[in-house]
């Protein structure tokens, strides 16, 4: 199902610094392998992104580190080139 095609997405695709456009609640949070080294949660919903924070905060403080919300719209991030590995 779509679970098993979000974990093979992100064990097989997300690599070095990542960057979830439109991340939600970070349903994600749990398919992100150790080869992440940075993810940054993007979301334009305050409401989403308290979720998503919640979540990181339940994880160990070593799996807390790598990640950052960030609330954007995606249709106007203002990042700069080249910052991240995978989107």
């Amino acid at each position: 199902g779509i679970n098993l095609l979000r974990r093979a997405l992100m064990h097989f695709h997300a690599k070095g610094t990542v960057l979830e456009v439109a991340a939600g609640t970070g349903r994600n949070l749990p398919y992100y392998s150790k080869s992440v080294d940075r993810i940054v949660l993007s979301d334009s919903s305050d409401q989403m992104l308290e979720q998503a924070q919640n979540k990181i905060f339940k994880l160990p403080e070593s799996d807390r580190r790598r990640f950052a919300v960030l609330k954007a719209d995606a249709a106007s991030l203002e990042l700069p080139d080249n910052s991240f590995d995978c989107v």
